[in-house]
C-alpha cells in the first residue's frame, strides 16, 4: 500500500462522519472514492465525510471570531464553575443569538479597501 492510501478496513463503522470544510464546491470530492474502490464500499467511504462549503477569503473565518468574541464578552465574562454549567450557559446564550437572527454588519467596504489597503494593488503608469 502506498505511503497516500487509506486502509479503508481500518475506518470504524461507528464514528460520526468526519465534517470537511472546503471553499470550491464545484469539485466532486466525493466522487474520488470510486475510482480507487468497489461501488460499495466507495459508497461507505463517501458517506463518511460530511461536505460543507465556506466562501472564499476567509470571511466564515471573521464571523466566527466574531462570533467567538460576543460570546466571550456577553456570556463567558464570569467564572464558570463546571462543564455542565458551561454548556447550558452557551446553549442559552445561542439560542437567544439565533431568535434575534443577528447578522454580520460589516463596515469595511471595497472603497475602503482600495483606500486603505492601496499597497497591495499594483500601480500601473
Amino acid at each position: 500500500m502506498a505511503a497516500f492510501e487509506i486502509d479503508h478496513r481500518a475506518i470504524p463503522p461507528a464514528l460520526p462522519p468526519a465534517i470537511i470544510a472546503h471553499t470550491d464546491p464545484r469539485q466532486k470530492f466525493a466522487t474520488k472514492p470510486y475510482a480507487a474502490f468497489p461501488a460499495t464500499e466507495a459508497r461507505r467511504l463517501a458517506e463518511r465525510f460530511e461536505w460543507h462549503y465556506t466562501p472564499k477569503h476567509g470571511s466564515w473565518l471573521d464571523m466566527a471570531e466574531s462570533e467567538l468574541a460576543v460570546l466571550a464578552t456577553q456570556c463567558l465574562d464570569r467564572r464558570i464553575p463546571d462543564k455542565e454549567t458551561l454548556i447550558r450557559e452557551v446553549a442559552a446564550w445561542q439560542d437567544n443569538r439565533n431568535k434575534r437572527h443577528v447578522e454580520a454588519d460589516w463596515h469595511f467596504t471595497t472603497s475602503d479597501a482600495r483606500c486603505k489597503l492601496k499597497f497591495l494593488y499594483p500601480q500601473f503608469q
